[in-house]
C-alpha cells in the first residue's frame, strides 16, 4: 500500500498547490481515465494539463481546500503493476462537501519509480465532477 499511498499523497498535494510538474511525474501517458458518465483517453502533457486544470477550476467552485484519501487495497498483479483502490473525500476546511467516492487505479514500475497508468473513478452523485475529469473526451 506504501506505493500507492505515496502517489495519492503526491497528486493530492499536486492538485491543491497546483503543481502540474509533480503531478505528471505521477502518470504515464497515454492513459484511460474514466467514470460513470464516459472514458477519455489522455495522449500528450497538454490533454494532461488541460483534466488536471479542468478539475482545479471544478474543485476551486465548490469550495475544495483539502483532499482525504486513502487506500483500501493494493496488489500486486505482476512485479511491475500494482492494483489499488482508494476512497477520496472532498474537504472545506473540515467538512465533507459531499459524499465519499472510490476510484481504481493501475501503478506500473517505470525506469523512475512508480506512476499511474489507468484511473477508474466511481463517482454517482456528480455528473459536473465526472466531466471534469474525461472533459477531453475523443
Amino acid at each position: 500500500m506504501v506505493i500507492a499511498e505515496d502517489l495519492l499523497r503526491k497528486t493530492g498535494n499536486a492538485m491543491l498547490t497546483g503543481d502540474f510538474d509533480l503531478m505528471r511525474t505521477c502518470f504515464l501517458l497515454p492513459q484511460a481515465m474514466g467514470t460513470i458518465d464516459g472514458q477519455v483517453m489522455i495522449r500528450t502533457d497538454e490533454e494532461l494539463r488541460s483534466t488536471f486544470e479542468t478539475v482545479r477550476a471544478y474543485y476551486k467552485k465548490i469550495g475544495v481546500t483539502a483532499l482525504e484519501r486513502r487506500c483500501f487495497s493494493a496488489r500486486f498483479k505482476s512485479e511491475d503493476t500494482v492494483e489499488s483502490i482508494h476512497e477520496a473525500q472532498l474537504m472545506s476546511g473540515d467538512t465533507p462537501i459531499r459524499p465519499p467516492y472510490r476510484a481504481v487505479s493501475v501503478l506500473r514500475r517505470t525506469a523512475s519509480g512508480w506512476a499511474i497508468a489507468y484511473n477508474q473513478y466511481a463517482i454517482t452523485d456528480s455528473p459536473e465532477h465526472n466531466a471534469a475529469l474525461v472533459s477531453s473526451a475523443d
